[in-house]
């Protein structure tokens, strides 16, 4: 098995570097933190939509709205960007765990790695969906 990505995705790696992670064959990335970064990068689209109508004088009435719109855009941006880095540590864990394989008590081991799993992927898709 391959190792782990290098670098994790954090806003301040350039796009094409991370993008070359993804492409790797290798297990990390996972393909919940790539939907998570795509998550953040739609969060980030709400928020420069919300941010031009506030610079709007003509929009003002909908000021208020943008400015509520604006913040909870920010939170799911940072939301979506801490459930991806969640899923690879899920996702490392699973790997760990399945090649640690074996009987009792690895087998409650690998079976608590699979639902840690899961539960960043319900986590991500619940703040995705917000």
């Amino acid at each position: 098995m391959t190792e782990p990505a290098r670098e994790p995705w954090d806003e301040a790696l350039p796009l094409g570097r991370w993008l070359d992670a993804v492409e790797r064959p290798q297990p990390l990335p996972a393909g919940g933190h790539v939907g998570a970064v795509t998550a953040a990068f739609a969060a980030a689209l709400v928020a420069k939509g919300a941010g031009i109508v506030l610079r709007s004088a003509a929009r003002a009435a909908f000021h208020p709205l943008a400015g509520a719109v604006l913040e909870e855009a920010r939170a799911l941006r940072l939301a979506a960007l801490a459930h991806g880095a969640a899923d690879d540590r899920a996702y490392a864990a699973l790997l760990a765990a399945r090649r640690a394989g074996g009987a009792p008590p690895a087998a409650g081991a690998r079976h608590e790695a699979y639902l840690q799993a899961a539960r960043v992927q319900v986590e991500l898709a619940a703040t995705a969906a917000a």
